[in-house]
């Protein structure tokens, strides 16, 4: 990265004469050098040697004390007439504590032939990137294999390190719309991101579609979000759209088909392909605008799809919705193949009624192009902490699937949550213990908390019941430890002893 110093010409009272960019100014250049006399030289003239340390070193009007820290033994003094008029006076910084990329660089005080002091000050180190190649795509998703009682599992190397842990992962799912909420403060995502980076969280799950804004604005704010993203060294798990409709978080084109229960699309839009019409062309934009994006982790078809509801009520065929994931998935893969695919189901159950294990593992193996299998649990009417949730039984079936599928496929718990209102004392623990049946014994490799939100009051994308936020009211006082558990299992589980491996065929 190219660097700019800025040097400023100020009077005693601190306002500014005259300002250099010392990379393209004619006159003077400054540059860092480890040597007494810079080079090249600053400018062309008579030079002489002096003592630093018979010099009256200034410091920046102000009081910066910058000039204290300049090298004491010798400067470099250049004039056109001489020494002690209307002359620059070089000095080396030797240290500066509170901007060490100061250090070794060159800077000059000019002495006023009025006989007023005037001072020539580096004011900063200005980054300049060097042009942006744009995302850099990979060929492929890099995946793992390892070995426990189960058998062999796959997991992706999600930074690109020739490792593989687990990712902590938060569901904040009208991220891209918060200018579309009445409460939400959409400056305030850049102090999220810190805040979860600083408590091991690396990615936020969110929902990309909202009923009433338009597809170009979304493209663009996703594209602004998602810079922000990688800027603070975090990642966005994208869902293409929700099933559920009452939530609005899907194409205002599609509302005819949200008419299922809760507003769930029903089996008629994919046993008719209606999604072609306004759904894939949507998908098909936001790929070739943004798949190859560094911070884009994954994208998720849909959140918890149902393949069964149809618009008259009877049971529809499942088949239809595996055959639309197939083509969705196809479609990906073409646009930006080293894009992880992630299935956002509930689990299998809730896809295919009644399948054994058996039928998810063929279910999975027509699916090449899937690479992630989600799941979704919530402790729901269980009061014991100690107790494994409803659904449990049900996803672990579909991890076990996903393990013997013929191609690699990582499995990973989209939602989670323990109900405050059944572990009114002990919810964090009940978390707690999920999380260790679910990452400590790898059964996932990431886990998403969800309604995850910052503020001390309620401003609408947090969940009173199984949410993880800092509301006296809401989930408050168990923050911290909620805080301290994706701390401990996001960066002491992982990264595991037995990769790299070689990758699963």
């Amino acid at each position: 990265m190219a660097k700019t110093w800025t040097l400023q010409i100020t009077n005693d009272d601190g306002s500014v004469v005259e300002t250099f960019n010392l990379d393209d100014y004619s006159k003077i250049e400054l540059i860092a050098s480890d040597t007494p006399d810079p080079d090249p030289q600053p400018r062309p003239r008579a030079k002489y040697r002096v003592l630093a340390s018979g010099l009256n070193v200034r410091s920046e009007p102000g009081g910066n004390d910058i000039g204290d820290l300049f090298a004491g033994q010798e400067a470099v003094f250049y004039t056109d007439e001489q020494p002690d008029k209307n002359g620059w006076l070089w000095r080396q910084i030797a240290e500066f504590e509170k901007v060490p990329s100061y250090e070794g660089a060159w800077c000059a005080e000019r002495s006023s032939s009025s006989g007023g002091a005037v001072y020539l000050k580096l004011v900063e180190d200005i980054p300049t990137p060097d042009p942006d190649p744009g995302p850099q795509p990979n060929s492929e998703v890099k995946f793992f294999s390892a070995q426990d009682s189960y058998g062999k599992y796959s997991l992706i190397d999600w930074d690109n390190t020739g490792t593989a842990r687990p990712i902590g992962v938060v569901n904040i799912r009208s991220w891209f719309h918060w200018e579309a909420m009445q409460y939400t403060k959409p400056a305030r995502r850049g102090e999220y991101l810190n805040l979860l980076k600083n408590i091991g969280v690396r990615a936020i799950r969110c929902y990309l579609p909202h009923k009433d804004v338009g597809i170009d604005d979304t493209i663009a704010r996703a594209k602004s979000l998602l810079d922000q993203a990688q800027a603070a060294g975090m990642k966005l798990w994208v869902v293409l759209t929700d099933s559920i409709g009452e939530h609005l978080f899907h194409l205002k084109e599609n509302e005819q088909w949200h008419s299922g229960p809760l507003g769930h699309l029903t089996n008629d839009y994919y046993a008719g392909k209606h999604y072609r019409q306004h759904y894939m062309p949507f998908v098909e934009k936001f790929l070739n605008a943004l798949g190859e994006h560094p911070a884009l982790l994954l994208v998720e078809d849909a959140n918890e799809p149902s393949s069964v509801y149809t618009t008259a009520g009877s049971t529809g065929d499942p088949q239809a919705y595996f055959d639309f994931l197939k083509e969705f998935s196809a479609k990906v893969k073409s646009i930006a193949p080293g894009l992880p695919v992630a299935m956002g189901c509930i689990n299998l159950q809730h896809l295919w009624p009644g399948a054994s294990l058996e039928k998810k593992i063929e279910l999975l193996n027509a699916l090449p192009n899937v690479d992630i299998l989600t799941g979704h649990m919530y402790s729901e009417d269980v009061t014991d902490r100690f107790a494994k949730w409803p659904k449990e039984d049900q996803c672990h079936s579909d991890m076990l699937a996903a393990r013997q599928a013929n191609h690699p496929m990582v499995y990973m718990v989209g939602e989670y949550g323990a109900s405050s209102f059944k572990f009114p004392d002990w919810r964090s623990f009940a978390n707690q213990k999920f999380m260790e049946r679910w990452i400590t014994k790898r059964n996932a490799q990431g886990c998403a908390a969800w309604g995850f939100m910052f503020e001390s009051y309620d401003v609408g994308i947090g969940d009173h019941q199984y949410g993880v936020d800092s509301v006296p009211s809401m989930n408050g006082k168990w923050f911290d430890h909620d805080k301290q558990r994706y701390t401990q299992f996001n960066n002491e589980v992982y990264p595991l002893k037995e990769l790299p491996a070689s990758p699963k065929v």
